[in-house]
């Protein structure tokens, strides 16, 4: 909605404006989910960290 509202006016929209704007026309938008991001470390690496320390 940003991008199109963007292109239309040729001017630079902040995003709370749009949201503003959305809300008076009885918009809502679609909002991604968070990706949940899990690092797994191989014990190869917890090794040579732990020997590194030691």
């Amino acid at each position: 909605m940003m991008l199109y509202m963007n292109r239309k006016f040729n001017k630079k929209l902040n995003h709370k404006r749009i949201y503003r704007l959305m809300k008076v026309a009885g918009l809502k938008s679609v909002i991604r989910k968070k990706k949940n991001v899990i690092f797994i470390l191989s014990t190869t690496c917890c090794r040579k960290c732990v020997e590194q320390r030691i």
